[in-house]
């Protein structure tokens, strides 16, 4: 099932100005005896393909991912999460990263230290992309013109200002541009539905829609 939906209609985006951003999303049922993992993967592959159609050349892509606060007064805590940073962390508990480029900082509070970055890959690497941002506090954005020369610098400032999932769609959200979207797959623990969402002004949408109505 395809979906598409104003984002200002969804209680999490209240308060923000999104009159010009919409949201299609791409539904699939996931079956009984079927794995969450293998029904994201599924409806991952389904967006990640129709936005090639209307995205022409070769695209790349921005993961942005936030990670866990952790406690300074604990020096273990504090020397494991200083030699992991973000991406090894994320590693280390079982996620697999797409390949890119990566780039991570800490992002320091009074009493905790979290660690936040930017990672840039290929278009390819979306499906397993959109899988990080499934189980983590973490979000895609992508361009529909030439991406930037540096895509860490233009994603940065969103990824260093969140602190769990919700804030970082938040962030992303009020960050679009004409040119610029935001993607992450939702389904966790029991979901009988995994979903698939592209947040974008309507043009891209448009363009979308018509792609995932002529998939087979």
């Amino acid at each position: 099932m395809v979906r598409r939906e104003q984002a200002g209609d969804w209680p999490i985006f209240h308060g923000l100005s999104v009159a010009e951003v919409g949201v299609v999303s791409v539904e699939i049922a996931r079956r009984p005896d079927e794995t969450m993992v293998s029904a994201a993967a599924d409806v991952s592959r389904i967006l990640s393909t129709a936005l090639r159609e209307v995205l022409p050349g070769d695209r790349r892509f921005t993961l942005l991912a936030v990670g866990d606060k952790v406690a300074t007064p604990s020096r273990i805590a504090r020397f494991t999460a200083e030699r992991d940073k973000l991406w090894g962390a994320l590693e280390r508990s079982g996620s697999a990263l797409p390949h890119g480029t990566r780039v991570e900082h800490s992002v320091n509070g009074q009493d905790h230290l979290r660690f936040a970055g930017t990672m840039c890959f290929e278009m390819g690497e979306l499906p397993r992309a959109l899988e990080v941002t499934r189980t983590r506090s973490a979000v895609c954005v992508g361009w529909t013109a030439e991406h930037p020369v540096d895509c860490h610098d233009e994603c940065w400032s969103i990824a260093s200002t969140a602190t769990d999932s919700t804030s970082l769609l938040r962030a992303s959200i009020m960050e679009l541009r004409g040119n610029r979207f935001v993607a992450r797959t939702y389904g966790r623990f029991d979901d009988s539905a995994i979903t698939s969402e592209v947040f974008a002004h309507h043009a891209l949408l448009s363009d979308l829609d018509r792609a995932l109505s002529n998939l087979p």
